[in-house]
């Protein structure tokens, strides 16, 4: 299943808390090892040492440090205390101290030069390792530009190896520069802080000088120390600066408790992460994607996750993305910038060709025929212009405007091309061109013409929108309308093409949105299907073959939102309110393998929807997208960030579902496309155009700044570098040597002999011997034939199959002798020696294991018999032991026992019966043994079983269970068993523990977990809680005087679990309604959102906000007095309302006569009247009617501000009427309920009289009817025959019908001036009055 929990679906790309170390004592330094992930801890009593967040081993030391050094050139640890240096090994074992003569302030390690740099009071001492790193002294030190007074508490060294290395140093409110290996300073920077600076750190990859102050504030400074950038964003001290992981940027921390990374490039904060407690420092290195910050009692790794990859630079600001979708064509994107549009292939990220645009040119559109290389770009102005792409840059071929229909607004390329079945189907009805087709295929000559290359490539429609909202279709090569047609009252504002369907939809500012037909081989391409209204006028819009999705932004409302409408059944998805953006939709694509759409937004995020409009993930991103398309078949994501184009992986936010569906999908193998020759015209361009031609690489290569070398180590640099280039050239051709050698194709220029001469032999061993036995006075010669075959120095190395290694594996070599097991190889001399001859072969063959005598098998047979003689021995003695315990416990239950009870009867006493051992007649003979007689066993006269194990305790239920752990549960009930909740357990019971436990005295964090305790469960057993007992529960805790407040942060976390438990049980009376308006008032955004929505769901009709509104101008008011006395007076206009128009109805009605009492007599009885007289109660209401009732009145009062006569149209001319195109209406409205209805349009319809040539036989069946019931209005039809299913509308009420209506409180009525501008057919049914 696609549909996952908001926390699953969502992945972020940034810094993500990776694990988290607590101490107990104060953290006193820290070091960080990336590759390894270990950590060393230094804390006030000793040192820890972590791997992957587990301890590995924890170390006390006798000696305070204040900060921990570690030398990789050494391998040792140097502790740094006021006075001393201390070398320690990796055990943390003292090698050797070093006292210093004064307070050392601050310690660092030099990794390029391996010396420990400390700093005092006017001076700065380098440290260096003697004796192999077992001693440390003072090697010089540095007072140049120092005085006593200054004081180093911040030292950074530049990362370059060299004489010339400096090191930067805060004093003060400025920076000193040193030249350490000369020992002078070089630069004085004086007062460039307003406040003392706490850090400093240089950006190697810029040669940027950054600087951290008390006040949070960071500088950037230049090579020429001139002031770049200031970054103002912490609100204390700046404790630590680092280069970030990738890119331009870099990472701060302070003691505000937050981590700022801040981009170079863009000059700004791009991310924020908040910690809980002061930062005192962090560790990052560039190109590893995980870092260190610590504070007194904790340390926090974070890892950083980086979703997108750079794979394209283009120069300048991207604007937007669009890109091709026809078959024959690689897929390509277009990218927009202000003053140019660039086609790149996303495969590489090569920009094929570039069309440079005037300057300032504001571009709206962009529409791209990839089979004819034209590209049509519009401007703001109405400006359309054609360029041929075949060359770089593009030539402008075309520009055009329509002023005679109006300013071009918005442009479209519809493509129809043709799939395999269609070129299957059209070769089975044209069999001349599929003669041609086989012959081509078939033939030794290839042509360079397809036969189908005409029907793969399709045909292309231009379509344009203009501002007085005519639909054009364009002839790009004149630039003439070839048809059009009058679409839409005011401008076109967008057109999105369905080639599937031959379909094209257009959108207007009018808020209407048409679906047309599109006939592409006849004279009246375009015919309206049908048209909708909207509530706002559409941003984006995007189609699959069956699905219409639109994009909605309105800011007014702070509703950005994505619905999609089916072509099929005319039906509107709309999604999760929760769901949508937070900010304006800026991007909208479609991939249609899979159905799915994809959405950008200013909030910095993209978000994944199924065709159903269900979210299925959301990538959280740290910066806006500008540009968003699919730019591969896989669905493989391409934004545009800045100036450069990023990727995002499909399998980085795909789902296990979805990727399951592309296993089982086949894709073409995608090429990659370069780019195309600069032509010729260029120097016909300015410096400006050329400038803007060229792709300008802003992107920072590490290790590109050296620094202030000198002639001598830049030569030495230099040459380093040739020496590893030579050597490595000469180990490639060495190993290409190697591989020719296996394959035989390099053969040795030497001649070997293939044997020696008998004189060189007979000397070779001579001499051979007189070095193995010196003394020796015996005389060995050595035969003339060698036996020995020969080795074939000639013949190439072959082997049966190739092996990954250079050498084969011994296990595939099987030579025909044998091989020792440490691999070597003796020579053909001494293999001959110990070869075997065939009687050594025989004896193997004849050898047999050996076997046992008849006497060891008789021995072994008496064991066996002595063992299970043992063993009935033991069972007895545990028999008797059995017996023997019984008895003991019978005679202490006696005792207890009041009775007494007769003792009981002594036990019978046990025979043991011993057989001697069977006598043993032959052990030589081969036969077998006789069988043993088997022995009686004698059953034991008193045996008892024993007394069964106590059940085990029943466990508690999952209900109860699934909360052990949780500190409140923990705190209330210690050990959890059948005695803690007794027996029967339903979930009700548990609830009433719960909220007996609620109404005691205690913490509000412990009445906040008892409370997100209750809601879990009414969550899980929704049908079997009791809501009302908990509703007046926690309703009573939150209304018992005095009152909670959200401005106490405790109080604020258990008035919000107590709210969610209340929104759980779906009830509100008088009593909590005030309450909950003073939350609103008081809360955050959240909670406002909480609250409104559990309005919302008990009823309230508010579309247009009127009662938050009304909350939000008693912001001030914040006392529940004000919210009960709004209340009671809506409440008492309310039943005033009520009683009037109950008495307008009786008004209404016809009165009837009464009969007069009249006596016998013919007298009138004037006897008193009956008087009834009602005891005055206080007004009680529901607060869902009040509300519903201040909406009503308020809408009813700005429909009243809102209407305006409007003079009477004047009747336009006979030949305007003529040229009129009907057009439909529709009231209609796109968000309606989750699952899709159709709607009925009111309007005209094939049945309509008012145009004859619509007419249709429809009209014979479906006939209009008259009004139902006899109105005030009887000249007016209130009822309308439409062509659908039968279904009586009655949109036109009468006063009295009004009435009725509000009395009941219902919707028997659907009428045009209600708050619901659409009608529901299974909602809108009236029965007629019989």
């Amino acid at each position: 299943s696609d549909s996952v929990m908001d926390g699953d679906r969502t992945i972020r790309h940034g810094i993500l808390i990776d694990y988290e170390i607590q101490v107990q004592e104060t953290v006193q330094s820290v070091l960080y090892e990336p590759q390894s992930d270990k950590v060393a801890l230094l804390h006030s009593e000793g040192c820890c040492l972590y791997q992957e967040s587990c301890l590995k081993d924890n170390f006390f030391l006798d000696s305070n440090f204040n900060n921990l050094l570690f030398a990789e050139q050494h391998g040792v640890y140097v502790g740094v205390s006021s006075h001393h240096l201390t070398l320690m090994n990796a055990n943390f074992n003292i090698i050797y101290e070093a006292k210093s003569d004064t307070e050392i302030l601050s310690s660092t390690f030099n990794h390029c030069s391996g010396h420990v740099i400390t700093s005092s009071p006017g001076k700065l001492t380098v440290w260096m390792f003697r004796q192999g790193a077992k001693v440390i002294t003072p090697s010089y030190t540095v007072d140049d530009g120092l005085s006593p007074s200054d004081e180093i508490h911040n030292l950074h060294l530049e990362d370059v190896p060299g004489r010339a290395q400096r090191s930067f140093a805060g004093v003060g409110c400025g920076i000193k520069i040193f030249l350490l290996e000369e020992g002078k300073m070089i630069m004085d920077l004086k007062n460039i802080h307003m406040h003392p600076i706490t850090v400093t750190h240089f950006f190697r990859p810029l040669g940027f000088l950054i600087t951290g102050a008390k006040d949070g504030a960071i500088k950037v400074w230049n090579n020429l120390w001139q002031l770049q950038w200031t970054f103002i964003g912490h609100c204390g001290p700046v404790t630590a600066i680092s280069s970030f992981c990738y890119g331009p940027m870099i990472v701060s921390s302070s003691l505000d408790a937050t981590i700022r990374v801040w981009n170079l490039h863009m000059q700004d904060q791009i991310e924020v992460i908040q910690h809980a407690f002061p930062i005192q420092a962090l560790h990052c290195k560039p190109g590893n994607y995980s870092f260190l910050s610590y504070s007194k009692k904790m340390v926090t790794v974070w890892k950083v996750r980086k979703l997108y990859s750079q794979t394209a630079i283009i120069g300048h600001k991207i604007e937007f993305l669009t890109r091709t979708n026809h078959p024959m064509v690689p897929l390509r994107v277009v990218v927009i910038s202000r003053n140019s549009v660039r086609i790149v292939s996303p495969i590489g990220g090569n920009v094929i060709t570039t069309a440079l645009l005037p300057l300032e040119t504001d571009v709206t559109s962009v529409a791209y025929l990839p089979c004819e290389e034209k590209l049509f770009v519009l401007e703001k102005s109405g400006i359309l212009t054609l360029f041929n792409c075949k060359d770089n840059p593009c030539c402008k071929e075309l520009q055009t405007t329509q002023s005679e229909l109006g300013i071009i607004t918005s442009v479209a390329v519809y493509e129809l091309f043709m799939d395999e079945e269609d070129i299957e189907d059209m070769l089975e009805e044209d069999r001349w061109l599929a003669v041609a087709v086989q012959a081509q295929k078939y033939s030794h000559v290839k042509s360079k013409e397809d036969p189908l290359s005409k029907e793969k490539q399709g045909t292309s429609l231009l379509l344009a929108g203009t501002k007085k909202g005519y639909l054009l279709v364009l002839d790009y090569k004149s630039g003439g309308a070839n048809f059009s047609v009058k679409a839409h009252n005011d401008a076109v504002s967008l057109i999105a093409c369905n080639p599937n369907k031959d379909q094209v939809i257009s959108t207007s500012t009018d808020n209407v949105v048409q679906i047309w037909r599109l006939y592409p081989h006849s004279k009246e391409v375009l015919s309206l299907i049908m048209s909708f209204c909207a509530a706002s006028t559409p941003c984006l819009m995007t189609t699959t073959q069956e699905r219409l999705c639109i994009a909605w932004n309105k800011p007014e409302l702070a509703t950005y939102s994505i619905d999609v409408y089916s072509f099929c059944d005319f039906a509107c998805f709309t999604g999760d309110p929760e769901s949508n953006h937070d900010d304006c939709i800026t991007c909208l694509d479609v991939y249609r393998k899979l159905r799915l759409f994809v959405s950008a937004s200013d909030d910095k995020t993209i978000r994944l929807w199924t065709q159903d409009n269900q979210l299925l993930r959301i990538i959280q991103l740290d910066y806006a997208v500008q540009g968003l398309v699919f730019c591969s078949l896989q669905g493989d994501l391409m934004i545009g960030l800045h100036n450069h184009l990023h990727v995002i992986s499909h399998a980085l936010y795909f789902s296990e579902s979805l990727m399951n569906q592309l296993i089982t999908m086949q894709f073409p193998d995608s090429c990659e496309e370069s780019q195309k020759d600069i032509s010729a015209k260029v120097s016909c361009l300015t410096p400006e155009d050329l400038q803007r031609l060229e792709l300008v690489d802003d992107t920072i290569q590490q290790g590109s700044y050296h620094g202030a070398l000198s002639q001598e180590e830049i030569n030495s640099l230099e040459k380093a570098a040739t020496e590893k280039a030579h050597a490595i050239f000469l180990l490639q051709k060495q190993k290409e040597e190697l591989l020719n050698i296996r394959e035989g194709l390099l053969t040795s220029s030497k001649k070997h002999s293939v044997s020696m001469r008998a004189k060189d032999r007979e000397q070779t061993w001579q001499n051979l011997f007189q070095i193995l036995h010196p003394k020796s006075d015996l005389n060995i010669s050595i035969p003339e034939e060698d036996d020995c075959t020969s080795d074939n120095y000639g013949a190439p190395l072959k082997h049966s199959r190739r092996s990954s290694n250079f050498f084969p594996l011994l296990a595939s070599f099987n030579p025909p002798y044998p091989i020792a097991p440490d691999g070597f190889l003796p020579n053909s001399r001494m293999l001959a020696e110990f070869r075997k001859t065939e009687e050594d072969w025989k004896l193997a063959e004849e050898w047999e294991p050996p076997k046992l005598t008849l006497k060891q098998l008789q021995s072994l047979e008496n064991q066996e018999e002595e063992e299970q003689e043992d063993e009935e021995n033991s069972e007895r003695d545990s028999e008797l032991l059995t017996r023997l315990h019984d008895a003991l416990y019978a005679a202490h239950s006696s005792e207890s026992s009041s009775t007494p009870t007769p003792p009981p009867s002594p036990p019978e006493p046990v025979v043991r019966h011993i057989t001697p051992h069977k006598k043993i007649e032959k052990l030589v003979a081969p036969k077998a043994a006789p069988k043993p007689i088997p022995k009686e066993k004698t059953p034991p006269p008193f045996s008892k079983s024993p007394s069964p194990p106590p059940p085990p305790p029943t466990p508690l239920p999952e209900y109860i269970a699934q909360f052990i752990g949780e500190t409140w549960f923990d705190k209330l009930f210690p050990n959890p068993d059948s005695k803690t909740f007794p027996p029967p357990w339903t979930v009700n019971k548990f609830i009433n523990i719960l909220l007996v436990q609620l109404s005691k005295p205690m913490n509000y964090a412990m009445k906040a977990g008892i409370c997100s305790g209750i809601e879990k469960l009414m969550q899980q057993h929704d049908d079997s809680c009791n809501k009302d007992v908990a509703y007046k529960a926690v309703t009573k805790e939150l209304t018992t005087p005095p009152l909670l407040s959200l401005q106490n942060k405790e109080e604020s976390v258990f008035i919000s679990q107590a709210l969610k438990v209340i929104f759980s049980t779906h009830h509100l009376d008088s009593t909590m309604a005030p309450l909950l308006a003073k939350y609103y008032s008081e809360g955050t955004v959240n909670l406002q959102q909480g609250i409104m929505n559990y309005f919302t769901s008990l009823g309230i009709n508010d579309p247009h906000g009127y009662f938050a509104k009304e909350l939000k101008k008693s912001c001030s008011a914040t006392s529940e007095t004000k919210f009960s006395e709004w209340f009671s007076q809506w409440a008492e206009k309310l039943m005033d309302s009520k009683s009037s128009k109950r008495q307008q109805l009786y008004d209404m009605q016809p009165k009837r006569k009464v009969l007069k009492n009249v006596s016998s007599k013919g007298e009138r009885n004037t006897s008193s009247k009956l008087k009834v007289t009602f005891k005055p109660t206080a007004p009680s209401y529901n607060p869902i009617d009040v509300v519903n009732y201040f909406v009503s009145v308020e809408h009813e009062n700005e429909l009243a501000r809102n209407r305006v006569p409007t003079p009477p149209t004047p009747e336009p001319p006979p030949s305007v009427q003529k040229d009129r195109i009907p057009c439909n209406t529709v009231i209609a409205l796109p968000k309606l309920n989750p699952v899709p209805v159709s709607l009925v349009r009111l309007g005209e319809t094939h049945c309509s009289l008012c145009h004859p040539e619509r007419e249709t036989s429809l009209s014979l069946v479906h006939r209009h009817v008259a009004a139902n019931k006899p109105r005030s209005t009887a000249s007016f039809s209130h009822s309308l025959a439409l062509a659908l299913k039968p279904q009586y509308l009655n949109p036109f009420l009468t006063q009295e019908e009004q009435i009725e209506e509000e009395l009941q409180g219902g919707d028997k009525y659907k009428s045009v001036s209600s708050i619901m501008k659409y009608f529901v057919p299974e909602h809108s049914y009236v029965k007629s009055d019989p």
